[in-house]
């Protein structure tokens, strides 16, 4: 279902439209009557299934990372990482996984449902030698 609204609209309604838009809507933005652009929900992790580990549970605390890498820059699994065995549902297995396509760090921060900061940490880190 796509539902039209305006700039203003959506300014004065955000909490309201992210709520519907995590339940299946979808929005098209209008900006001085032209459609500017879509507001869809993720695919991937629902919202209901996030996790709750907290962010900084997954850095030890850290919040600078020691690689560090622009939003936009594409990040590639190495053939030797593939073979590193993660523990099940380990956050830095799933973020080898997703780069075997070379996404970028805000890519993997949006996929993964984690805030960027901690992307970059865990990114970082897996980029480190040794």
């Amino acid at each position: 279902m796509n539902i039209l609204i305006n700039a203003k609209q959506l300014r004065a309604s955000l909490p309201k439209i992210v709520e519907r838009v995590r339940k299946g809507a979808q929005f098209t933005v209008l900006y001085r009557s032209r459609p500017a652009f879509r507001i869809v929900p993720v695919n991937g992790v629902p919202a209901s299934e996030a996790s709750l580990v907290r962010p900084y549970t997954l850095t030890a605390g850290r919040t600078k990372a020691s690689v560090e890498f622009p939003l936009e820059a594409p990040v590639q699994t190495l053939q030797s990482a593939m073979f590193h065995r993660w523990p099940l549902n380990d956050v830095r297995g799933r973020i080898v996984q997703l780069c075997v396509k070379s996404p970028s760090v805000a890519e993997i921060s949006a996929r993964l449902n984690l805030p960027l900061g901690v992307t970059r940490v865990l990114v970082g880190d897996l980029a480190r030698p040794g």
